[in-house]
């Protein structure tokens, strides 16, 4: 199982879930809510695409936290 970490102090939930969300058919994708940080689990993720989701997933996560800011 993949997982990445996002700074509860930098990143928005709904830019995280909204991503979620958009991922959300190349695998099962779980949020988790920890004292400092956003967890996000990778699993059973198609495997044409497993290399590079964390990275284009985290990609993702900016876009959308620039696109909640218009």
């Amino acid at each position: 199982m993949l997982k990445n970490k996002f700074s509860i102090k930098f990143y928005s939930e709904n830019a995280i879930n909204e991503s979620i969300k958009a991922y959300s058919s190349l695998g099962k994708i779980k949020l988790e809510k920890q004292k400092e940080y956003f967890i996000v689990y990778f699993d059973k993720i198609d495997f044409n695409v497993s290399n590079i989701i964390v990275d284009e997933f985290s990609n993702y996560v900016l876009a959308q936290m620039v696109k909640d800011k218009e």
